[in-house]
């Protein structure tokens, strides 16, 4: 490697930190292997030209025999750069079914994102290679332009901002700068194992693509480029559709509206309502399904598709979007001092003391109340009406969605139904415009 390729290194890594003059911190996840290494020596070389303080990461999964090893070379090559290190170990013992690879790289960032402060930078070693893997990862799994714009320079990450300053140097470009500065690294036994999906791509797959095509590591990064400019212009399409079908809240979707759309369209839309509202995007079979069995059931139908993280439900002529909802037991009964707000497993209650528009104080010998839950059979007599009506009528008539009736506070007085959440009064109990009165409040819970 020439004297200016090496320089081009702290050049860049350099111009990319002054992008983040709010940054006080750099946080360097450092494995010991030759691409941290390298990020490591290359952030030495220059601590004394950036603002930001370096401190480096390194984290022990306890899967190799020479873990401890690795953690004595750390703490030896930051003692030589005048880095601080932080050492950590996490448990992988725990079973889960995203298998060790990915469970590992979760609990990692976990680590890492709970040492970051506000406008903290977090750096990775990653680069094209890499970027090259795991876009071929996401084409093994049939992803679309989310998938295949492959891992961004930087992004959003617990307080502060993830970068990837190496994602347009090659391995073999590393891999040279490493040798020109007769730098020493751990090499983990585990990467020649190609049981490991990424391993396979890289000892396998990849140098056989780059024996016939030499330049295949840069071909398939401007693919994803291209890619992103792609999901850009999805993006902007899906935002104006949302605005149509989704007007002023973004928790509901108009059918009327989405069906006015293309099926392409149609599919685009759903997955940008599940991601504004936070929830994981499902696969094409459950995006499929929504589209077929609950948009298009019956208009007397209240179907609902589930997911992990998610469902979908339809109530007439909307669909609704929500976390799983949680269990809920209708058998429970809480007393409510009125004075008091009241946490309950769907959400808070409270009333405020003032005049009309509530319960009448004067119908109440004391401020306790009893939350009960829907069982069926409620009746109440609403003011200004001449009948006692169901309760299942009046949700019906108010178009309140079913799955939330039996998780709607009733309020009860001695045994009798005064009030259902802050919906409905009995007419006996509501108070007039000047007479003293407890104002009910319901708020349900962000999950609900």
């Amino acid at each position: 490697m020439s004297q200016e390729n090496q320089f081009s290194f702290q050049t860049k890594i350099k111009d990319i930190l002054s992008e983040y003059p709010d940054a006080e911190t750099c946080w360097i996840a450092y494995s010991g292997g030759l691409d941290s290494l390298v990020l490591l020596h290359v952030l030495a070389s220059i601590q004394d030209k950036i603002k930001q303080k370096l401190l480096a990461v390194h984290i022990n999964h306890g899967l190799s025999s020479d873990a401890d090893l690795w953690v004595k070379h750390c703490q030896d090559k930051c003692a030589d750069y005048a880095i601080e290190l932080q050492t950590f170990s996490i448990d992988l013992s725990h079973k889960s079914d995203k298998g060790t690879e990915a469970f590992a790289r979760e609990k990692r960032y976990e680590v890492l994102g709970n040492l970051m402060s506000s406008h903290d930078l977090l750096l990775t070693a990653h680069h094209m290679d890499d970027q090259v893997e795991t876009i071929l990862l996401q084409l093994m799994r049939g992803s679309g332009p989310d998938g295949l714009v492959g891992m961004p320079q930087a992004r959003a990450f617990s307080k502060g901002i993830l970068l990837r300053p190496l994602l347009d140097y090659s391995r073999e470009e590393i891999h040279d700068y490493a040798l020109a500065e007769s730098l020493s690294w751990v090499e983990d036994e585990s990467n020649k194992s190609n049981k490991y999906d990424r391993n396979f791509l890289r000892n396998r797959i990849i140098p056989e693509l780059l024996t016939r095509w030499p330049g295949a590591l840069k071909t398939v990064q401007r693919a994803a480029k291209h890619q992103a400019e792609a999901r850009c212009l999805i993006n902007e399409i899906s935002r104006s559709d949302l605005e149509v079908v989704c007007e002023s809240d973004y928790r509901k979707l108009d059918i009327s509206g989405f069906n006015n759309l293309s099926a392409i369209r149609k599919k685009n839309v759903l997955r940008a309502w599940i991601k504004q509202n936070q929830l994981e995007t499902p696969n094409a079979s459950i995006i499929e399904k929504i589209i077929t069995e609950v948009i298009h059931a019956n208009i007397d139908r209240n179907p609902c598709v589930k997911w992990k993280g998610g469902e979908i439900r339809r109530y007439r002529e909307y669909l609704y979007i929500m976390e799983s909802l949680p269990a809920h037991d209708v058998e429970m009964s809480n007393p409510w001092n009125l004075e008091e707000t009241l946490e309950l497993t769907s959400g808070y209650l409270k009333a405020i003391s003032g005049k009309g528009n509530g319960i009448k104080k004067a119908m109440l010998s004391s401020d306790t109340v009893e939350i009960r839950y829907r069982q069926g059979g409620e009746q109440m007599k609403l003011s200004g009406r001449r009948e006692t009506h169901d309760l299942k009528k009046l949700f019906q008539e108010h178009g309140v969605p079913p799955w939330t009736r039996g998780r709607m506070p009733l309020i009860y007085y001695e045994n009798k139904l005064i009030a259902v959440a802050d919906l409905w009064l009995e007419s006996k109990y509501a108070a007039s415009e000047s007479e003293a009165a407890w104002q009910i409040n319901w708020e349900w819970r962000d999950d609900q």
